[in-house]
Formats: C-alpha cells, sequence, structure tokens
C-alpha cells in the first residue's frame, strides 16, 4: 500500500511541477492553481493503478511465505499450523561457544539478511527467500527455554532478541529480529512472550498430571 500511495504522490508532484512551468511559460496563474484542484484526483488515479498492479504480486509472495512456514513448523513438530503474524524482517545471528582449553567465550556474527517471520502459537520460524525458494534460519516451539528481549534502539526503532542455549555443544544462540514496521515488532515480541507464557503453562499442568496419576497408581 505504502508503494502505491508513492505512485500517487510522485504523479500528483509531476502534475504541479508540469503545471507551474506551463504557468510560466505561458504567463498565467490559473494553470498553476488549476493544478492543485486536480492533484488529488491525479493521486487517487495513480495509486489505484499502482496497487491493481502490485496486489496480485504481493499476495503471491504472501501465500509463498504462508505456505513454506506452515511447512517449517510442521517439521519443527508444531501443532497449530494457522500463522497468527507473517511479516518481513531482517536477522541477524550471534553464536557463541566457550572454548574448553581458555575458558573464554568467542562470539560469530553473521550477516544480516532479509527474511520472513512467521509467528504460530506454539511455534516460531524465521525464513529467508533462496533460488530454489524459502530456506529455514530458524526455529523453535515455544516450549523450549529461551529468554525473549525487547529493547529500543532508536527513535521509533526496535529490535526483539532471542537467546537459547545448547548444553550438549556448549553454544548459546541469539538472534536479533528487526523490521521496517516497528509496529508490527512491538505486536510480535508481546504475542511471542505470551504464546511461550501460556505453552510453558500448559507444559508443566501435563507434568503435574502425570506426577498426580503415577502417584495414584
Amino acid at each position: 500500500m505504502s508503494r502505491a500511495q508513492a505512485k500517487g504522490v510522485s504523479a500528483a508532484l509531476t502534475l504541479i511541477i508540469l503545471a507551474g512551468t506551463c504557468a510560466v511559460g505561458f504567463r498565467t496563474n490559473a494553470v498553476f492553481w488549476a493544478s492543485f484542484l486536480v492533484a488529488p484526483l491525479v493521486f487517487q488515479l495513480a495509486a489505484g493503478r499502482a496497487w491493481r498492479r502490485l496486489r496480485p504480486i504481493i499476495m503471491l509472495e504472501y501465500l509463498a511465505a504462508r505456505s513454506a512456514a506452515r511447512r517449517y513448523a510442521f517439521s519443527a513438530r508444531g501443532k497449530e499450523l494457522t500463522a497468527t503474524m507473517l511479516f518481513r524482517g531482517t536477522l541477524e545471528r550471534h553464536v557463541r561457544h566457550e572454548e574448553a582449553e581458555i575458558g573464554e567465550r568467542e562470539e560469530q556474527i553473521s550477516e544480516i539478511m532479509d527474511v520472513w517471520i512467521a509467528l504460530f502459537p506454539d511455534s516460531l520460524v524465521v525464513m529467508s527467500e533462496g533460488i530454489r525458494g524459502a530456506n529455514l534460519e530458524y526455529s523453535q516451539l515455544m516450549t523450549e527455554r529461551t529468554q525473549i528481549e525487547e529493547e529500543q534502539v532508536g527513535r521509533g526503532q526496535y529490535e526483539v532478541r532471542i537467546t537459547r542455549g545448547d548444553s550438549k555443544t556448549d553454544l548459546e544462540t541469539t538472534i536479533v529480529l528487526r523490521s521496517r514496521h516497528p509496529g508490527a515488532l512491538l505486536v510480535f515480541a508481546k504475542r511471542v512472550i505470551a504464546y511461550q507464557q501460556e505453552a510453558l503453562r500448559q507444559q508443566q499442568e501435563y507434568f503435574s498430571t502425570l506426577s498426580r496419576s503415577n502417584d495414584d497408581w
């Protein structure tokens, strides 16, 4: 929608500039002032035409991303395959590992890449676009123990950090998610925290039920 509106604004400004040039050339102000009256109509026509051209492409991209996200969520053993959020963003990965010999932690930072961020009630999928389709960059179930932090890094700019540790390999992976749409990122941060808390609560209730059943036996 923003790209279509930008097309409309550029068309309206072009009309006003051309009308101003004609007004100077013909030494009449009526053409210039008339362009201000016609500019809203030109804006609507140009924006509507651009949106009709862009809408099929955007819908196909969204449907393809949703289909790939559902496939990766199913591979991650997610049961809820209805995406509650799906938007574009960027991913930066930090991998820390401990050197056993010197007892220090080294950190490796990957390049920032454009990704699709898909949130499901019980899983999270982050994927990038490749030549052969979508590539999985990160996935997790909400029952996994992760640390989620929301941070404001500038005026109107936010980022979400998700940290997950692996005791077997002694690796700690942190992904940093950013987006050109800060509103979507804020809603995402609140939802992913709420989903994780709900999933952990249900998991605890399940284990409590199992322990009570064993005690009854």
